[in-house]
């Protein structure tokens, strides 16, 4: 299963940013189990992702890319006591709302399956700054063989569906091409390096057979919660997929609000 929580929440940092994303990650290693937290530092792919959307309200969004995720990770901090925090700096935080959606990962296979004309356009909007890791060097370029990669090998890892095929992700890469774009170098602090990125919106265009379009979308709707490229539990990577007609859809979604 997915999920991801949606935290409303106030600041007294009036130059509170994206940079703080790190600082959010301390806090939420503070309201998980300890033996979970443990065993987090230990994967070599974590199963949850978070980031900041800050603007004339401020969200921290918080995902679960499996069951185990939702339980140790979503479900403590749906649950968690006080709405005040201290972040690292002495930055206190109050948590407004909890926005809780729930989607089962068959219903991404369910489309798959899915015999009508696919949506061949994938509208990407890279909310935090995306980069990738290849022969030991960061790519703050697009690069759709890396950008599918990291989706293949994230399902793949959080699931126990083997989602990585080095055949698909040829042909992904070689019928796939970026067919508009608007993007900005960004970087990414962490605490000894700040790392090159890139964020803003781009679309794909995936040619090749339905099956691989259709393929592509599943992946796409799948790093909506998990995230694209590295350090995505650190706040970087969140990217939305923006459906026809400039919303996303909402089919299988379970939601509930709870306030502090």
């Amino acid at each position: 299963m997915l999920s991801s929580l949606k935290i409303e929440f106030t600041t007294d940092d009036s130059g509170f940013s994206y940079r703080k994303s790190s600082n959010m990650h301390g806090l939420l290693m503070q309201l998980i189990p300890a033996e979970y937290c443990e065993k987090l530092h230990s994967m070599q792919t974590v199963p949850c992702s978070q980031h900041l959307e800050l603007g004339e309200k401020n969200y921290w969004l918080v995902n679960g890319l499996n069951e185990e995720a939702y339980h140790q990770v979503i479900e403590p901090l749906m649950n968690s006591r006080g709405p005040e925090y201290q972040l690292k700096g002495g930055i206190g935080i109050r948590f407004v709302s909890r926005e809780l959606r729930i989607k089962p990962k068959k219903d991404l296979v369910e489309k798959f399956y899915d015999t009508s004309e696919p949506d061949r356009s994938l509208s990407l909007e890279l909310l935090t700054p995306v980069s990738f890791r290849s022969a030991s060097r960061y790519v703050n370029l697009p690069d759709l063989r890396l950008m599918f990669q990291s989706w293949m090998n994230r399902f793949s890892a959080t699931s126990d569906m083997e989602m990585f095929d080095e055949d698909a992700l040829k042909q992904l890469e070689e019928h796939s091409v970026i067919t508009r774009y608007s993007l900005r170098s960004r970087s990414f602090p962490l605490e000894q390096i700040t790392v090159p990125a890139f964020a803003g919106t781009m679309t794909v265009r995936v040619g090749g057979t339905a099956t691989m379009a259709r393929y592509a979308r599943l992946l796409a709707e799948f790093g909506e919660y998990s995230g694209v490229g590295i350090k995505t539990f650190l706040g970087m990577g969140a990217m939305r997929l923006v459906q026809e007609n400039d919303h996303r859809q909402s089919g299988g979604l379970k939601t509930s609000r709870r306030n502090p």
